[in-house]
């Protein structure tokens, strides 16, 4: 179930202040003393006046798009920032801030008034006041120098809405706003930007990445309502893979304990129903929400020793929703650092905060990937309402006393609709309620479902001060003390320098429970499973030495997938252990595959031959299945034992599988190659540099077959074993998991794996058709998939000849706007033909249960660093390009690249497995310029 999540964006919440401010008399950061400046040498373009700044800033604008902002303090550069982003994203930024603050209904209409109520719910404090405006005040209150970072950034966000209103500096109105119909507001309707924006925007990231409630809602649904049979041998907590990020021996086994676990009087099956119904409702609205689920993120680093430089690499690809444009805006920023030297940041931000989330200074580098770490509990009240309700506040029943819920009434703002009221309650010691499921009913509050809960997003926290130290850490020991103040959306954060060291250092507030509490299933709010606590009553978090961490480790490298940190869910009982840190990480593929690249167990690379950048950028692109590598054995196992069930096109499609299982020249087995050039299906997309091989068509034949015939299976297994139930049949990893469990496990004698369908045929029941009055055995629904996966594949193509199911005419990437989440896909880019498949290392997730395969998620970037002492080298790729605005209203401006523009332009390259190198040094920036503006105050 945690598996799910998606990549590192939990590093939101790290939201700015990279780099402190020195004394300086406000002019752009030179070079060192008696060395030529090849920024100051550059002509001047243009000088504008803007207020608000404390001096002069120089801007290069290079052939990426990229600003290099030059400043002579902090607060300059930051200020910069906040300008120059919201002239390339402003629409973005508002559409981020409006979702996390509940307030889009103000400018779409009743549409997404679910949505709104839901975030202003789940943003309420437990002393009922709004997350981002405490957190801010917390901020202001304890740490004037990152407040004033926030308050540059917004300062330069309201210089370039007063261009805007007063027609100045080529400011224009982005072309969201004239789209009459949905939004249809001038430029004096656009709200300041408050430094509460940004506090919003980073507890949403942190919210999309780390809470639980939805899961956790489901999965008491699926505990309720599935057979406990099933439910065990379907929804396990073991990965498909055993790969960790460290490794398993001497982790303590002995340690493990078995605790009778205490599994609490769970809602009614109608209010989860109602509960699940609702949240997937919104979450669907929410851009953060489920198109940025089902995927992943990947980071690792390798030390000197195995690199062909001789210096530290870091390779760091968060998976997230692939937005147009996309979620990352590119900036390097460049202004002193306290101990008196240059210093920049290098990399990519979203929209709304500054800073350099991701990226390099000139000392390190530092990426990271969702750490799945369980920090949302939700509580089961036991609720008395009184007779004067609302006059008398409803209490809860906790530690034998009945406490007062806090009752808020929050007001909606609604396009062309009267306000609209609406009631969110608080249990103190737990937080805000459960979403209520239905507005228009009469229940309101907590008796809307009974349940509060608790996520560690409500601490009230300053994590923008992790930025700020990471961006000066030097060393392994000051990166370590910066993640000091990382507090929420858990990252396993990996870090690699110019010393020559690498580090591995997850941080976060992670809770600790009584040991007989099953917290990924809501638990009683009477008391008995509250987070522990000390004498005086302050929580207690895990204690920073119990989390998984390495420095330089023995291997010489050291990767991260979301996958399990130290095995805790290996033997399927993730709560017998010393410490609980998760229910379920990722399925574990992507983790074992980056490990067989790197350690070269699978020679990619000759005997002995170190790794470089290039190999680096390769094996983010790689895309062979190791799904496709465990289930198929089986299929043709069982065409060898049922010969009587094999068709000849069934012999054909099988042929083309058993080939594609084996190693050749120019693809790994099992390679999920798209087989066509995306500038074969749009004029916009140049032509590839290397043409596509026959090979390579070969793969993309036979991943198609594959797929036809796993969706297949994956519906003839599992489909009939839930009818009825009102859960729907898994489509995701569950499914696989549970697939390779059956076939796998089947004579395991293990707890963890005993395969609790088995019958007396030897096999599990789940391979039997419920609906049919014969008994289905395991190779009759292997082989019925493919045979119903060929029809599917010959219909799809509209041709019985295999030769033309190439996997990129059906898989295809969409890049989504806001708008194209609504359904109004003009505004969206794409699609295009792209490899990749289900828990490849370069991902492109589709369900089991779907016959589309166009996909909006994956590889947000695909960032690489050489630490050398000399000068940081990085590549990247984006799925897009730098500038948001497409120069006119949806289609034909929006569905088509325009480079000129640095609209889309990146997206050939992220296609094809091209890089582009980052320009940091002042020299390298000269030669690559195309205009330097001067900013004076």
């Amino acid at each position: 179930m945690r598996g799910r999540r998606m990549a590192p964006v939990g590093v939101l919440v790290c939201i700015l202040g990279f780099m402190a401010c020195g004394d300086n008399d406000g002019a752009p950061v030179p070079p060192a003393p008696g060395a030529a400046d090849p920024i100051a040498e550059l002509p001047t373009a243009a000088t504008v006046d803007l207020s608000g700044l404390q001096g002069q800033v120089d801007v290069v604008d290079d052939a990426l798009g990229v600003p290099h902002v030059y400043a002579g303090s902090l607060d300059d550069a930051i200020f910069m920032q906040g300008y120059l982003t919201a002239a390339a994203r402003f629409w973005q930024m508002d559409a981020f801030r409006r979702v996390a603050e509940g307030r889009l209904s103000e400018i779409l209409g009743r549409v997404t008034l679910e949505m709104d109520v839901e975030m202003r719910t789940v943003f309420t404090t437990r002393d009922g006041r709004r997350l981002q405006d405490v957190l801010w005040e917390h901020i202001e209150s304890t740490d004037a120098e990152t407040a004033n970072v926030v308050r540059s950034y917004a300062a330069g966000v309201n210089a370039w809405l007063a261009d805007l209103r007063a027609g100045k500096n080529g400011a224009t109105l982005p072309p969201e706003y004239a789209e009459i119909l949905l939004i249809g507001l001038k430029p004096d309707q656009l709200e300041p930007w408050r430094p509460q924006d940004t506090m919003a925007i980073a507890r949403l990231q942190a919210w999309s990445l780390s809470e639980t409630l939805g899961e956790e809602i489901n999965f008491a649904r699926i505990w309720k309502k599935v057979p406990k049979a099933v439910r065990r041998d379907v929804f396990r907590s073991a990965p498909g893979s055993p790969a960790t990020v460290l490794p398993v021996s001497g982790r303590g086994a002995a340690e493990r304990v078995a605790v009778p676990q205490v599994i609490p009087a769970l809602p009614s099956p109608e209010t989860l129903d109602a509960l699940a119904a609702a949240l997937a409702e919104t979450r669907a609205k929410n851009p953060f929400g489920d198109r940025a689920r089902g995927l992943g993120s990947n980071n690792w680093i390798v030390s000197p020793r195995l690199s062909a430089t001789g210096h530290a690499m870091l390779a760091n690809d968060p998976h997230l929703a692939l937005f147009n444009p996309p979620v990352w805006h590119m900036i390097h920023l460049n202004s002193p650092h306290p101990d008196g030297h240059q210093s920049y940041a290098n990399g990519v931000m979203f929209p709304g905060l500054p800073g350099v989330i991701l990226g390099h200074s000139d000392r390190g580098a530092w990426g990271g990937t969702v750490a799945v770490f369980d920090v949302t509990d939700v509580y089961v009240e036991t609720i008395t309402t009184p007779p004067d309700y609302p006059a008398s506040p409803r209490t809860v029943l906790f530690e034998g006393r009945q406490v007062p819920v806090l009752r808020i009434e929050e007001t909606f703002h609604i396009k062309k609709r009267s306000p609209a009221t609406f009631v969110i309650e608080v249990v103190p010691h737990h937080g805000p309620m459960a979403p209520d499921p239905n507005l228009r009913d009469d229940v309101v509050g907590l008796a809307a479902t009974g349940m509060s809960f608790r996520w560690t997003g409500h601490e009230i926290t300053n994590d923008p001060r992790f930025l700020l130290e990471i961006n000066r850490a030097r060393n392994v020991a000051e990166f370590r003390d910066a993640l000091r103040n990382f507090s929420v959306g858990a990252q396993n954060w990996v870090w690699a320098d110019v010393n020559g060291d690498i580090a591995y250092f997850p941080r976060v507030l992670i809770p600790q429970r009584p040991a007989e509490v099953v917290p990924y299933l809501p638990v009683s709010g009477t008391g008995d499973a509250e987070w522990l606590t000390d004498s005086e009553g302050r929580t207690l978090w895990l204690p920073a030495e119990k989390i998984p961490q390495a420095t330089n480790p023995a291997e010489g490298f050291l990767a991260t997938a979301n996958n399990d940190q130290i095995g805790n869910t290996l033997d399927n009982d993730p709560l017998n252990d010393a410490i609980y840190l998760t229910y379920s990480a990722d399925i574990g593929f992507r983790q074992e595959r980056i490990q067989e690249l790197l350690s070269n167990r699978n020679g990619v690379r000759p005997p002995g031959a170190k790794i470089t950048m290039a190999d680096m950028s390769a094996y983010q692109y790689d895309t062979a299945s190791l799904e496709a590598a465990r289930l198929m054995p089986f299929l043709l196992t069982a065409a060898r034992n049922r010969p009587d069930l094999v068709t000849p096109a069934m012999a054909d499609a099988l042929t083309r599988l058993e080939a594609w299982g084996e190693a050749k020249a120019g693809s790994a087995p099992y390679d999920m190659a798209s087989g066509i050039d995306p500038a074969a299906l749009r004029t916009d997309v140049p032509p590839r540099t290397v043409p596509v091989s026959a090979e390579e068509r070969s793969d993309a034949i036979a991943a198609s077959i594959f797929t036809g015939w796993a969706t297949r299976l994956g519906r003839r297994v599992l489909a009939d074993d839930f009818a009825g139930t009102g859960i729907g049949a898994p489509g995701g990893e569950e499914a696989t998991k549970a697939i390779l469990h059956i076939l796998e496990d089947i004579d395991r004698e293990d707890a963890g794996f005993l395969v609790h369908t088995k019958g007396d045929n030897g096999e599990s029941s789940l391979w039997d058709d419920r609906q049919t009055p014969a008994v289905e055995t395991r190779d009759e629904m292997l082989l019925g998939a493919l045979r119903d996966g060929l029809e599917f594949l010959a219909d799809e193509f509209a041709t019985t000849e295999p030769e033309n199911w190439l996997w990129g005419a059906i898989h295809q990437v969409r890049f989504q706007h806001f708008f194209g989440q609504a359904g109004i896909g003009s505004w969206d880019l794409g699609p295009f033909a792209a490899p990749g498949g289900r828990f490849t290392v370069n991902p492109a997730s589709y369900s089991w249960n779907s016959d589309d395969y166009t996909f909006s998620g994956g590889p947000s970037m695909r960032l690489v660093v050489d630490l050398d002492p000399a000068g940081i080298k990085a590549v990247n790729a984006l799925p897009g390009g730098n500038n948001g605005n497409a120069g006119g209203l949806g289609a034909p401006f929006f569905n088509r690249i325009q480079p000129e523009r640095h609209y889309g332009d990146r997206v050939p390259g992220w296609l094809n497995g091209e890089k582009f190198q980052y320009h940091v040094s002042r020299a390298d920036v000269a030669a690559n310029a195309v205009r330097k503006t001067r900013y004076t105050r």
